[in-house]
């Protein structure tokens, strides 16, 4: 009879330490990283009354003749199931998305690990646990932001307050379109001009020079040719006064000038030569809608004739923008940059750049014939003038890689350049990856630190320490400590936590057979006792 009393308590015994489990899971149901436990029994020992015997002859085999002595917990497991997460806000808050742990380490340099990711900075920009203040583990970035994730893990900090140093512009980038199906044209409304010799002892002799103007080829370069008609003008060398100009296509003005190139001509023994020629010279204007061009010395004497020829200029359209860099020092300067295009080659732009502290950069830009990009040249560099304590900056790349012409709106911006100025730590973020990023207030963002991560092969051999923290055990495995989305590490989830993993549902059906367990082995027991009662009561 007290054997299946002994039993029954038993059973009593271990159904209370599933429900204490089952009652811990429940007060922790709103424990972030909580990871819920599992009950799991098994019978004991049972006592053999009669072993098992095989068949004989004619006969049967027996079975054993067992009376079982209760049961016992086989264990308790911590289920490491995924909880939900919950959005926090809080840029330091942290939950994992798949296996994994956060590593934070006590004063005395011990390891834990937990799955509760509510940390928070302390006074000293040190990211810790909030519960009891251990520092949070990974990698930090040197001053260039790189991170070295195969250096031994140790406490981060987040450098509030720091600067980042400035950074001399040295690359401008250019975007968008230049319009092919505009330029500007210099056309000639030329008069032919009577020209006399001015002797006065003889009957003055004449001649007609009719002036042709031609493009070269070359960027807004054109040619004047004076050509002899009539008359009785001879020249030593040829009958064509040849002169080349060129023309600044924003503004109209001549700014270089050659000729002529012809030998002295004779009209009748009298002779011009080419100091007394002034056709066309710098600084002659054709921006007006239309221009003279003065004859004002071409022949001899007081009686040469003075002949306009009239010009009429449309200006190229051009594209302006503008950016700003940086020096060494930080200090900003205003590059404008201005696009011509040529006058007579569809494919091709000069590009200029000015701005109070420029001092130079031009040269040109084709294109192929469908529009697409094919090559820019540098005449002069784009050049700084920067405070005497700054480096002197040239601007050595510029990129027009992405810049086409097609028959659509000028649209080309300068869309980027590598400098910046100082700047100071404003915010940071964390990436699925743990990266923490630090955001300047010159829009610089750069790597601070990376937190690590540890996953076990048997994340249930862990042992709870209490504070949502674990370590590990000979069965947990040893931790392999990695960044997290490698090695079947997960993701981290910034702003938010993970909750925990109870199922109320659940929990109430295992309480409710918890409860009957309980119950009945109590009833075992009860019976036991009255049959034990009835024992007792034969002698009466």
């Amino acid at each position: 009879m007290l054997r299946s009393m002994f039993t029954g308590v038993s059973g009593l015994t271990n159904h209370q330490a599933r429900m204490d489990v089952v009652s811990n899971n429940i007060a922790n149901i709103n424990t972030i990283g909580f990871k819920r436990g599992r009950v799991n029994f098994q019978d004991i020992l049972s006592q053999t009354i009669q072993g098992a015997s095989p068949p004989t002859g004619d006969l049967g085999g027996t079975n054993p003749k067992q009376i079982g002595l209760g049961m016992t917990v086989a264990s308790v497991d911590t289920l490491f199931t995924q909880g939900n997460l919950q959005l926090t806000g809080v840029n330091t808050d942290m939950a994992i998305q798949g296996d994994g742990m956060f590593l934070i380490s006590d004063a005395d340099g011990v390891t834990h690990y937990t799955r509760a990711g509510s940390f928070t900075l302390d006074a000293n920009g040190n990211l810790c646990n909030v519960s009891n203040g251990y520092n949070v583990q990974g990698w930090q970035a040197d001053a260039t932001g790189t991170i070295d994730t195969s250096a031994l893990v140790g406490n981060i900090s987040i450098p509030t307050g720091s600067t980042v140093a400035p950074m001399a512009s040295t690359e401008i980038e250019f975007t968008s379109n230049l319009d092919s199906t505009t330029f500007g044209t210099l056309g000639f409304n030329t008069q032919s001009m009577i020209i006399t010799d001015g002797d006065l002892a003889a009957p003055n002799n004449t001649t007609t020079v009719s002036w042709t103007f031609t493009p070269t080829g070359n960027f807004n370069e054109w040619t004047a040719a004076g050509t002899l008609s009539d008359g009785t003008w001879t020249s030593t060398g040829t009958d064509t006064l040849s002169y080349t100009f060129h023309v600044n296509d924003s503004t109209g003005v001549v700014d270089a000038s050659t000729g002529p190139v012809s030998d002295t001509i004779d009209i009748d023994g009298d002779t011009v030569a080419d100091t007394q020629v002034n056709l066309i010279t710098v600084g002659t204007d054709f921006s007006d809608a239309t221009d003279d061009i003065t004859i004002t010395s071409l022949g001899i004497g007081a009686d040469s004739a003075d002949t306009n020829i009239l010009a009429s200029w449309t200006a190229a359209p051009t594209r302006t923008t503008a950016i700003n860099v940086y020096d060494s020092q930080g200090n900003t300067h205003t590059v404008n940059f201005t696009f011509t295009h040529h006058a007579t080659n569809n494919n091709e732009w000069a590009w200029a750049a000015s701005g109070t502290d420029v001092t130079s950069g031009d040269g040109t830009l084709t294109f192929n014939n469908d529009g697409s990009y094919n090559n820019f040249t540098v005449n002069n560099t784009v050049r700084l003038s920067v405070p005497p304590a700054a480096t002197p900056q040239d601007i050595t790349s510029l990129d027009f890689t992405q810049v086409t012409q097609y028959a659509a709106d000028n649209s080309l911006i300068a869309s980027y350049q590598d400098g910046y100025e100082a700047g100071f730590l404003d915010s940071f973020t964390v990436g699925a990856s743990g990266v923490i990023t630090g955001i300047y207030t010159n829009g610089i963002t750069q790597d601070l630190a990376q937190v690590a991560m540890a996953n076990f092969t048997n994340p249930s051999g862990l042992l709870k320490e209490g504070d949502n923290m674990f370590a590990a055990t000979g069965n947990s495995g040893l931790a392999r400590i990695g960044t997290a989305e490698t090695g079947g590490r997960g993701s981290i989830s910034p702003g938010t936590v993970e909750m925990s993993n109870v199922d109320i549902a659940q929990e109430f059906v295992d309480m409710i057979t918890a409860q009957r367990g309980f119950q009945v082995n109590s009833r075992s027991i009860t019976t036991s006792d009255e049959i034990l009662q009835e024992v007792i009561n034969l002698k009466r």
